[in-house]
């Protein structure tokens, strides 16, 4: 932990005046986080909507694969994006930066802000991928493959936005971000199609 503290205020020691300043002032990041009953309360009932509307009538069934179609294009190119923008994005910024042949974890105190900003957009995303394909596979498998496109869709075109967002804010503020404007309708999207899906099926086996 003192180690990870030092590291960070090695960081910001090496970052313009001008962003170091602005992190040293109120930028917002200290507000606390929305309250988590709340979301869950929000994303149940867009869920329970969302199933009402899409789901298939009849009793509960698995998507065949050409139902399945729409959906597998969008998560394959949900993965080209993010190996030809983010992926590539870091090493753009490597090499903007002269650091290809430099391990970040061995001098952070070094590192541009951009090219932090880069490293962390794709971890992001790579942190995202797992609660995407489980929630958009479930919803198409189950309650309603076209929906679940659409809403992956959806979902892609954000995340894209999020990371060209974050790759051009070096300098920025936590608050002159606004990344919770990318963030936060994505896990809604994700947390409607996790409850629709659990709906669907406890409606149609066990109601």
């Amino acid at each position: 932990y003192q180690r990870r503290v030092r590291d960070q205020t090695e960081i910001v020691g090496t970052m313009p005046p001008r962003t170091r300043q602005k992190l040293q002032d109120d930028d917002g990041s200290s507000e606390p986080p929305p309250n988590r009953l709340a979301i869950v309360v929000v994303n149940a009932l867009i869920g329970g909507l969302l199933t009402y509307a899409t789901a298939r009538d009849g009793p509960l069934r698995m998507s065949t694969v050409e139902e399945m179609a729409p959906l597998v294009i969008v998560l394959c190119v949900f993965i080209m994006l993010y190996e030809y923008i983010d992926v590539i994005g870091v090493g753009t910024a490597s090499a903007r930066n002269g650091l290809r042949n430099t391990y970040y974890m061995t001098c952070r105190k070094q590192l541009p802000e951009d090219y932090l900003l880069a490293g962390r957009t794709q971890t992001n995303q790579v942190e995202q991928m797992l609660p995407l394909l489980v929630c958009s596979v479930s919803f198409a498998s189950f309650v309603a493959p076209k929906a679940a496109a659409v809403l992956t869709a959806l979902w892609v075109a954000i995340r894209v936005g999020y990371g060209n967002r974050m790759r051009s804010s070096a300098g920025e503020t936590w608050k002159e971000r606004g990344i919770h404007r990318f963030t936060i309708p994505c896990y809604f999207i994700l947390g409607a199609m996790s409850f629709g899906t659990i709906v669907h099926i406890v409606r149609t086996l066990y109601l």
